[in-house]
């Protein structure tokens, strides 16, 4: 399983934001989460790729904040409706543009709002 390697400095907000945009499929949910899509089925039906190859990127992204995810009661399957948390999501991106910018990297906002994002060893 691939690691992160740690530059010194990254805060961690900004090692969060390189985890989850520095993937494809996790970038293509965000946006499909953004266009207003909100389950499994049609984020999977928009990107081309079955619901399955979502089951561990959603997830990641409900862990750091900037997804949420609630089942419709009432509903055959236990289908989830899942919502783009806009003001995390920008909060992590500004975080990135900031470091590409050459700002340093100090406690963030992201991380002074304590929003999630500790999971930064996970595999990229």
């Amino acid at each position: 399983m691939p690691h992160m390697h740690t530059i010194h400095d990254q805060s961690v907000t900004v090692r969060s934001a390189i985890l989850v945009f520095g993937n494809t499929l996790r970038v293509g949910i965000i946006r499909q989460l953004y266009l207003g899509k909100t389950s499994r089925r049609e984020i999977a039906k928009a990107l081309a790729v079955t619901e399955d190859s979502l089951s561990r990127q959603i997830p990641l992204l409900v862990d750091h904040g900037l997804v949420t995810s609630e089942i419709i009661r009432g509903e055959v399957g236990r289908p989830v409706k899942y919502t783009l948390n806009k003001e995390a999501t920008r909060a992590l991106f500004s975080a990135l543009e900031d470091y590409f910018r050459g700002a340093s990297s100090p406690l963030s906002t992201f991380e002074a709002e304590g929003l999630k994002g500790n999971d930064v060893k996970q595999d990229l």
